[in-house]
């Protein structure tokens, strides 16, 4: 880095090891003498105390020291979180002190994936999502079969989505369950013949959503729309030899389905967006700077298409108010 042509770009992050230590990663981003784009793993530094902003600064600032850099940093990337606003202010002004507030707010690069991730968050689960995740991380800490009863009960009350995270927890929470749902598909695969890319749909398993990441949510609805007449046939299954773990008002209806392509639909740019950012880009793709611009613009424009969509009234609507 030191023969580095441009300044030195640090990015962070923050979270906590196996042996419950906060850890800050730390990667340093600039051009080497052949003009050439590096990128470098600085440090695993251990933090310690809490993770408010000013101490999450003194942490970067001895990593940049360690490296000798501190004169030729240029911005900071970092996720949203409120605190890295004032960790991004206390740490130019602690190794330049003639910075001014403006300086330092105009080093502060927030993280694209992180921007995409909270957007498809808030779409999903609304402004309770905070309260949301504290229930649901309280439900899994409750013991076995209590556990996944509350899990299922306290996911019902939020719509298809809901609905169908609790049939796929269900199959998937018991090996056995499991093993009935992929024989179901295999037997109804074979009597259709019906390939997908050359892999049958009875190979392609369920995928359950995780409470950090709405991809995963995504990806369960997508994964369930391929599935469909399999989740409707093991369903029906299960209720005609009067299994009432998952009651008849629990199941997917016609319109829950609708909802759920609905959905997939408009979630699907969210999801290619995020894609597209990951990874080193090389060769004027893969997460450069152009790629965020434009994406911002699709994103923009696909979102005020689906808003106009959703505003503009149903016939049955105007109907019903006349």
């Amino acid at each position: 880095m030191t023969a580095a042509i441009s300044r030195i770009h640090l990015a962070f992050d923050l979270w906590t090891s196996g042996n419950n230590f906060a850890i800050m990663a730390v990667s340093g981003h600039f051009l080497n003498r052949k003009g050439i784009q590096q990128q470098r793993l600085l440090a695993l530094a251990r933090h310690q105390g809490d993770h408010s902003g000013d101490n999450l600064a003194a942490t970067l600032v001895r990593v940049a020291e360690d490296w000798g850099i501190t004169d030729r940093i240029g911005t900071l990337v970092s996720d949203n979180a409120t605190n890295n606003d004032t960790c991004t202010t206390s740490f130019f002004s602690s190794i330049n002190p003639c910075f001014t507030l403006q300086d330092t707010v105009d080093r502060r690069m927030r993280c694209y994936g992180h921007i995409l991730n909270l957007v498809g968050r808030a779409f999903l689960r609304g402004e309770d999502d905070d309260v949301f995740e504290e229930e649901t991380q309280r439900d899994s800490a409750a013991p076995g079969a209590q556990a996944l009863a509350s899990d299922l009960g306290g996911w019902r009350a939020h719509g298809p989505v809901g609905k169908l995270r609790n049939i796929v927890k269900f199959i998937r929470s018991s090996p056995q369950r499991s093993e009935a749902f992929q024989q179901l598909a295999k037997e109804a695969d074979s009597e259709d013949n019906w390939l997908l890319h050359q892999e049958s749909k009875a190979e392609l398993r369920l995928t359950l959503s995780n409470d950090t990441r709405w991809n995963s949510t995504y990806l369960m609805i997508e994964r369930a729309l391929q599935k469909k007449s399999h989740l409707q046939s093991f369903l029906l299954q299960r209720q005609v030899s009067g299994d009432g773990q998952i009651p008849l008002e629990a199941h997917l209806t016609g319109d829950d389905w609708l909802v759920l392509v609905e959905l997939k639909a408009v979630l699907e740019p969210l999801y290619r967006q995020t894609m597209l950012c990951q990874g080193w880009g090389e060769k004027g793709s893969q997460g450069y700077l152009w790629e965020v611009l434009s994406g911002l613009e699709y994103l923009l424009d696909k979102m005020e298409a689906w808003r106009i969509f959703f505003d503009t009234p149903s016939d049955e609507d105007i109907e019903q108010s006349q």
